[in-house]
């Protein structure tokens, strides 16, 4: 705590990053001194309502926050994440830092239950409490540059480049920024590659363990977004911001490991995963509740015009023929467990992972609590894969549907708790529903569509 307290004394202001229900961040400017104040004697304190606010800042109305009159939190810093802002537009190097913060309960009252954070925890501990099973996740994040026309946001280019070279020449100088910011901040880089889309990029993220993962998806996303606008371009994660796109998608690359020895070796050889029939009640459950997981991770109605809504979940066992399970011949499925040589363990098959349901405007912290809920709701009931894909379930149509699925899934609203499932289904009944699908108008062309949801959506996520 003293390195920390000294950190932020040396630095002129450091921003209080916390995250909202839009996977998006939130933040107080501090000055250094005021900081190391309000670590050591006066918790910093904010109100609780900014968290459940729509992408743009709308605050739907909520009985429970107006019943006990909007109530404050405290923020509380996490030290390990503290950083110096190395892409800020400030002149004075180092003047600006960062730290990630949760949310507690005044007066020691607990953990904030709907601050995101604080919910992929609670699931996080719970694999590892009723399983011994530690998580290792890294992820690989879409978006599209966009830049405002006379006509409204166009793509930054006419077409896409799939991993072209040309491309990568004419945003080198940005990806190498975003790289190097990305490192400063403490988030491993694995890759940047153009996508499919017009003006589409993917970043990889190297692999943690546990929330760290989820936090370096949080603030990847942030990072991302500001150092296109250091190039007065605008980075969304809007899936699909304009014609020319192509779906932008958060996939969540995870493993199941058995918990460390007490020497603390957390390596991850074959024979410290977990075996077979596990990861197929694992991926068994994440099936079973791929409606309730594309509700949470599909949350706004620009999510919905991707090729997933409205067919059934499609999932694949490539060469893990233990699974007895189908594999289906897609380029690319819902739900996966694909095997991985890793040199680090001797060059051993290691199995990973894969939900390639949730959409680019997902918050992480939602999309990965909910993916850990239904695994482990897959072990502890022994569930298993449909037999046949005619069997799989149906993804939901449209954002009504998708509620609907919300509805009648305990067990992705145990995940979230009771405050922020109805938080979370509020924000979509009165922004999405009533506001963005409000504006629709007879005849409305694709194009005059997405130029309506790109007003609510297209800056805001």
């Amino acid at each position: 705590m003293e390195t920390f307290v000294a950190q932020l004394k040396a630095t002129q202001l450091v921003r209080w990053v916390f995250c909202d229900t839009n996977g998006n961040a939130r933040s107080k400017l501090i000055p250094g001194g005021m900081s190391a104040h309000f670590v050591t004697r006066q918790p910093r304190r904010f109100c609780t309502a900014v968290i459940p606010m729509t992408c743009n800042s709308e605050l739907p109305h909520l009985a429970w926050v107006v019943d006990n009159g909007y109530p404050d939190c405290e923020m509380v810093p996490d030290p390990d994440s503290f950083h110096l802002v190395s892409w800020s537009k400030c002149q004075q190097p180092g003047s600006i830092g960062q730290v990630l913060c949760s949310t507690n309960w005044p007066d020691g009252g607990g953990p904030v239950e709907f601050d995101p954070r604080n919910v992929v925890r609670r699931q996080i501990d719970r694999l590892d409490r009723e399983l011994g099973l530690k998580l290792a996740s890294w992820t690989e994040m879409q978006w599209h540059l966009c830049k405002r026309g006379e006509t409204g946001w166009t793509s930054t280019e006419p077409a896409g480049h799939l991993d072209g070279s040309q491309l990568m020449q004419k945003y080198e100088v940005l990806v190498s920024e975003l790289c190097s910011s990305l490192m400063d901040a403490g988030i491993a880089v694995e890759s940047v590659s153009p996508g499919s889309g017009a003006g589409q990029f993917c970043v990889s993220l190297g692999s943690r363990d546990g929330a760290a993962a989820v936090d370096d998806a949080f603030m990847g996303r942030e990072i991302v977004k500001q150092v296109a606008t250091n190039h007065n371009l605008t980075a969304t994660f809007m899936p699909i911001p304009h014609l020319l796109a192509s779906a932008s998608r958060l996939r969540i690359n995870h493993q199941l490991v058995e918990a460390p020895d007490t020497r603390g070796d957390f390596k991850q050889p074959l024979k410290n995963l977990a075996p077979p029939q596990v990861l197929r009640h694992w991926l068994a459950g994440l099936v079973h509740h791929a409606p309730g997981i594309a509700a949470l991770t599909w949350p706004t109605l620009n999510c919905y015009r991707s090729d997933k809504p409205g067919r059934r979940v499609t999932w694949s066992c490539s060469d893990l023929s233990t699974l007895a399970s189908p594999t289906q011949a897609l380029p690319v499925v819902d739900l996966r467990i694909a095997p991985m040589r890793s040199a680090e363990d001797g060059g051993d098959v290691v199995w990973r992972l894969e939900n390639n349901l949730p959409s680019s405007a997902a918050s992480a912290h939602i999309a990965v609590a909910a993916t850990v809920a239904a695994g482990i709701d897959g072990i502890l009931r022994r569930l298993e894969l449909p037999t046949r894909p005619e069997e799989a379930p149906m993804l939901p149509a449209d954002m009504a549907s998708g509620l609907a699925a919300l509805e009648a899934d305990a067990v992705m609203a145990d995940a979230l708790g009771a405050q922020l499932f109805d938080f979370y289904r509020e924000a979509r009944l009165q922004f999405d529903l009533a506001m963005v699908a409000a504006k629709a108008h007879a005849n409305e062309s694709d194009s005059e569509a997405l130029k309506r949801e790109a007003k609510f959506y297209l800056e805001f996520h």
